[in-house]
């Protein structure tokens, strides 16, 4: 055999066998999962040029959820039953800034497809851990800068707005931050939207308390639980996308992890304290993480958390997706985790 072959050989048994190591693969290819991912933008524009009683009962026949709560809470317009609605949602709806969202979400909205497809395959994993769990009701919309909305777990809505791309001209004059823009790109609604769904799924107070415990290391594995849970629903996304680190950022992450944990253990006072300004340091977006280094990026607690929810996993394979969510004590996670990085 000549050698070039052998090496394309074992270059291919490699890989397979790469691909056959991913944890969190599983065979989902005789799930069926049936959902429509509903056009809503093109549905409330037509509402508001062509308005009647007729369609607006439609709208509420269709969207029973949502198309209030875009109405009242997101557009703030009033409910659709008000004698100004109309005029309201017209006004709203042609402005200047709508009507270019809406030609600049135009092959976004042309290729939905496509985000079908890559939500088709994240709702057959989802289906694999949760087989009983009903699905929300899924559409696009166009809005003021909404990733998604999520009305419990009735609706969740997706916000094309949000996607146009990091270095899409609208976002540099809306002085939104790099850091920020980074992740407006449409490789991320899959991942937004199976976080939002994690979180309509097993809601958890960001301001109270995760678990029975109310502190740091709570919240970390709180976000650290939606992360694995992300994580499980996209198992071939690549990381840099999961967690929206450029390649460099996710790099350090993986090098200093060991350190990160040396840095909150040898605090207890932070990592045990609910200080509400050290819960946003460490699990909330921004440009670095400042005690560490500015090639820290951010959501380190975030990074954190879900390494130990991995580490507890791992150590208790009988544990279900389902059973992970059900505990209620983030000290329980973190003592059967056996986490030391």
């Amino acid at each position: 055999m000549k050698k070039h072959s052998i090496l394309y050989i074992l270059a291919l048994a490699l890989c397979m066998c790469s691909c056959a190591k991913n944890p969190y693969k599983r065979d989902v290819s005789s799930i069926q999962v049936n959902f429509t991912l509903y056009a809503f933008e093109n549905d409330i524009l037509d509402l508001a040029q062509h308005f009647s009683e007729e369609k607006r009962l439609g709208m509420i026949a269709t969207y029973p959820v949502f198309f209030e709560v875009f109405n009242e809470q997101i557009m703030r317009i009033g409910n659709s039953s008000d004698s100004l609605y109309s005029a309201r949602l017209h006004e709203v709806m042609t402005d200047e800034y709508m009507t270019e969202m809406y030609k600049l979400t135009l092959p976004l909205r042309e290729n939905r497809s496509e985000i079908h497809e890559k939500l088709h395959s994240a709702l057959r994993y989802f289906r694999y851990y949760f087989p009983q769990n009903p699905l929300p009701q899924f559409l696009t919309f166009v809005g003021p800068g909404i990733s998604v909305a999520t009305i419990d777990t009735s609706a969740l809505g997706i916000g094309l707005d949000r996607y146009l791309g990091s270095n899409a001209e609208i976002y540099k004059e809306m002085e939104i931050a790099k850091f920020t823009r980074q992740n407006m790109i449409p490789e991320r609604i899959p991942v937004d939207v199976m976080r939002a769904l994690a979180e309509s799924t097993f809601p958890m107070a960001f301001e109270e308390s995760f678990f029975e415990e109310n502190y740091l290391l709570a919240h970390m594995i709180g976000h650290g639980r939606y992360m694995f849970f992300v994580k499980s629903m996209l198992p071939t996304t690549p990381d840099t996308i999961i967690w929206g680190y450029t390649a460099k950022q996710l790099e350090f992450v993986e090098k200093s992890e060991r350190e990160f944990w040396k840095y909150f253990v040898s605090n207890n006072d932070l990592l045990f304290g609910s200080n509400y300004m050290d819960m946003k340091r460490f699990t909330e977006d921004g440009p670095f993480t400042h005690v560490f280094t500015r090639e820290s990026p951010a959501r380190i607690g975030q990074w954190v958390g879900f390494r130990i929810v991995e580490s507890f996993m791992k150590q208790n394979p009988s544990v279900s997706m389902q059973e992970l969510f059900d505990i209620t004590s983030a000290q329980e996670i973190m003592q059967m985790a056996k986490y030391n990085p």
